[in-house]
């Protein structure tokens, strides 16, 4: 018989957990814990003691405990410039993603509804004006604020004058 001894499994290539991992590092490090006391904050936070084992709300919960901000990261932009479309208008492209809070493919979706084409990278000078123009109308919508009355919406009205 052919046995095969199990090897450990290697963890998964997310961003964010490699990114959330770097930031529990570096907080313990600046704060100077050793790590012993480091192995007791992630087990009094989640049960671990080592960070490798935590899954994204307990990453969360030890960022909080050392004092970041677990919800901090960069919004998605677009990758990949094309050739034809400026670095300008790809700047303002991304900029607009972030306002709009498109992730990949939210934004992928947009272009192929807006375009006609399935994929950003394929996008040209006048597809591109056409892409930032249909964001722009978007943007201009607004978000909760723009969508509210300002007339007879108890929500919005300010102290009663009268009282």
């Amino acid at each position: 018989m052919n046995q095969t001894t199990p090897q450990a499994a290697t963890p998964p290539s997310d961003p964010q957990r490699t990114r959330d991992l770097a930031q529990i590092h570096a907080a313990a490090k600046r704060q100077g814990l050793d790590r012993e006391s480091y192995e007791a904050l992630l087990y009094h936070h989640t049960g671990a003691t080592s960070a490798k084992d935590l899954d994204a709300a307990q990453r969360g919960a030890v960022l909080a405990a050392l004092g970041l901000d677990p919800g901090a990261v960069r919004a998605w932009r677009p990758g990949a410039k094309p050739e034809q479309v400026s670095d300008k208008q790809w700047k303002y492209i991304g900029d607009l993603c972030v306002r709009l809070h498109l992730d990949e493919s939210s934004f992928a979706r947009l272009v192929r509804h807006i375009t006609g084409l399935d994929n950003p990278t394929w996008l040209s000078v006048p597809t591109a004006r056409r892409l930032l123009a249909g964001m722009l109308k978007i943007d201009a919508y607004g978000g909760k604020g723009k969508r509210t009355p300002t007339r007879g919406n108890p929500r919005r009205a300010g102290p009663d004058p009268r009282r």
